[in-house]
């Protein structure tokens, strides 16, 4: 590269990059980014080679997921994880349901 080029712009794919993205288009990039994830997993001849791109896809995937989620559930996925959580310790007899744990 001589002085004269421009590096290449690298778009950083965080919540942000994908709040801009409609629900269909999060869940479409959510697939694809998934099933990239399980080319490159289970082709073997290639994996140690295309480990660091699966990575990336599967991460990527993550986070558009999350961003859906938030949408269409309306709270922070990890927030509506933790109520998921409690209400299954309360069934199995492993915690009240005002929170408080058995002892």
């Amino acid at each position: 590269m001589n002085n004269t080029e421009t590096p290449p712009v690298i778009e950083e794919r965080n919540e942000a990059y994908f709040e801009q993205f409609g629900n269909d288009q999060l869940a479409f990039f959510a697939w694809r980014l998934h099933d990239d994830y399980l080319d490159v997993l289970f082709d073997e001849e290639n994996l140690l080679d295309n480990i660091h791109e699966a990575a990336c896809s599967f991460a990527e995937a993550a986070i558009a997921l999350r961003v859906l989620t938030r949408r269409l559930i309306g709270m922070e996925p990890s927030f509506a994880k933790c109520k998921v959580d409690h209400v299954h310790m309360v069934s199995y007899g492993l915690a009240k349901p005002d929170g408080e744990t058995l002892q």
